[in-house]
């Protein structure tokens, strides 16, 4: 690494500060070792969730830090990862003393020496919708269950293999999809594989299929299969990999995530210097040298990849497009079109009307009402004239909409633009331009209700304080992942309290989460959130009901 590494390892550092360092959670990436060569007299590290997956994410920062022993592996496996993976109470409390002398933690509710809060936030208030399948939703989702639950019999009845473990892993992803949309679960292979739609989206879609028809026949047989055999973890987020894309070098991320690195790489660089480290092995990746599934399989002539498996038992889509989750979030936006319940507008007064308090965007509307130029201003800038044109009003306050997936969010626009309710999109696969204009129209075009937004794209250095509702569509299993996407909106700079909204599914794999988020959010007071984060193996047969014995 010094000797190929440039510049930056020939140098003494006062001080090397590494700013979201659970980047370098993963020791095996090219990132770490990077972190670990830079020399310097003092080291901090720098995080919101220095634990996402296990307690082993300590490792690499106390490699950083030189904080011995436990920067020898050895030493950190047998004092502090081998006890607390065991649930060994010995090893959460050796773990606190390690981290005791090195470790400076703020919250939200951490106190200064008087007892008074650091900072104050408005109020965060979360609610829990939980509705019920229809009776079509209801009967696909039992299929997809028995099925995985048909793998976990043969995953326990072989001891367990990783290859089996990522199926069962990938059965549970498409369980999860069913409770937001059946037409997640049937374009699961069909869509994956080609860049997001829309003009960029197209010409991205073409370059990749002329890049694979490049490939060397073997290679792109290869590809393929790894695509469709080795989906394991995405090697930027380390979880089960979202609209796949495999890399020339044959490492498997999600799209989303190769898209953001494409975009950091991109700021102020052209086109065609668009390229990143793959993190598993050093490769040098160009933003043409990633490949979908269907990119992979059109060029071929093979159709879309991935087996029958997953859509065959698809149901016919309703046929206005929506879900029972969809409906929910239309319930809760419209909920915020309502009028609200304030005092009345105007009052009699001495000598004439007085217009009382009121919020600029009331006072705005009741402006607008007496001119009775409301609506003829609206259909004049929206291009839609006519005496008989109605419009409907804005949201009266911003929604931050997310989802774990691209293609759910898809699906959320048709009828956000069917009640005329203003959105802009934030995710993974835009360009930096476009994200900052997507951003900067949602803060400050009071028209732009609904921002419809991905973790991936919306978790780190996004500040979205210009709402204050928050709808969470689906579960993650770590609950600090929601915590961050809750945050982009629940920060300093936010005047108004925030309303959560998330919305679940009874009686399906949703509830078997909320008890496995409880259960990690109990661990918080064991050495900082001691295993939060990817589904352990036990993990994730409590999600069938099944234990670790059987």
């Amino acid at each position: 690494m010094l000797e190929r590494g440039g510049p930056l390892f020939s140098v003494m550092w006062h001080r090397v500060v590494l700013d979201e360092a659970q980047m370098i959670k993963n020791p095996k990436t090219m990132a770490s070792h990077a972190a670990w060569a830079l020399r310097a007299r003092r080291r901090w590290c720098l995080s919101g969730t220095p634990i996402q997956n296990s307690v082993d994410d300590l490792y690499s920062y106390f490699k950083f830090l030189r904080f011995e022993p436990y920067s020898k592996y050895s030493a950190f496996k047998q004092l502090i990862k081998d006890p607390v993976e065991g649930d060994d109470p010995q090893g959460f409390n050796r773990l606190k003393v390690a981290l005791g002398p090195i470790l400076l933690r703020r919250t939200k509710d951490s106190r200064d020496k008087n007892g008074n809060k650091i900072f104050t936030l408005p109020d965060r208030n979360v609610r829990l919708i939980k509705k019920e399948f229809s009776s079509e939703e209801k009967e696909f989702y039992l299929k997809l269950k028995a099925d995985a639950e048909a793998d976990i019999a043969q995953y326990q009845s072989e001891g367990g293999p990783a290859g089996n473990y990522f199926n069962v892993l990938f059965k549970v992803l498409r369980m999860r999809q069913a409770c937001n949309h059946p037409k997640l679960v049937r374009n699961i292979n069909q869509t994956s594989g080609v860049a997001g739609g829309g003009s960029d989206g197209s010409r991205k879609s073409i370059a990749e299929i002329n890049a694979v028809r490049k490939l060397k026949h073997d290679l792109k047989t290869k590809l393929a299969e790894t695509l469709r055999t080795g989906l394991t973890e995405c090697g930027i987020c380390f979880d089960m990999p979202e609209d796949p894309v495999v890399s020339v070098c044959n490492h498997v991320f999600c799209r989303q995530c190769v898209s953001s690195k494409f975009s950091m790489a991109g700021q102020g660089a052209a086109e065609a210097e668009l390229a990143f480290h793959c993190p598993s092995c050093g490769h040098v990746l160009g933003d043409t040298q990633t490949f979908g599934a269907n990119a992979l399989h059109v060029v071929d002539g093979s159709g879309a990849g991935g087996s029958g498996s997953s859509t065959s038992n698809a149901p016919a889509v309703r046929s206005d497009g929506s879900s029972t989750k969809i409906d929910a979030l239309i319930e809760v936006l419209l909920e915020l079109r309502k009028p609200s319940e304030e005092p009345p507008l105007r009052s009699k007064g001495e000598g004439g009307l007085v217009i009382k308090n009121l919020s600029r965007e009331h006072l705005k509307d009741e402006v607008d009402r007496l001119n009775g130029s409301s609506q003829q201003a609206q259909n004049r800038k929206r291009g839609k004239g006519g005496k008989n044109a109605v419009m409907k009003p804005p949201l009266k306050q911003k929604v931050i909409v997310f989802s774990q997936w691209t293609s759910m969010l898809d699906l959320i626009e048709e009828p956000l633009t069917k009640e005329e309710i203003e959105f802009r999109r934030l995710d993974g696969t835009m360009s930096a331009s476009a994200r900052q204009a997507a951003i900067q129209d949602f803060t400050e075009r009071p028209e732009v209700s609904v921002m419809l937004a991905s973790l991936k794209a919306a978790s780190l250095g996004v500040n979205l304080v210009s709402a204050n509702h928050v709808v969470l569509m689906d579960l993650w299993f770590n609950p600090s992942a929601e915590e961050q996407a809750i945050d982009r909106a629940h920060r300093i700079g936010q005047m108004n309290d925030v309303e959560v909204t998330r919305i679940t599914i009874k009686d399906s794999i949703e509830d078997k989460i909320l008890e496995l988020q409880d259960k990690k959010r109990e661990l918080t007071d064991k050495a900082l959130d001691g295993k939060k984060g990817k589904l352990t193996r036990d993990e994730m047969l409590s999600l069938f009901g099944v234990g670790s014995g059987g």
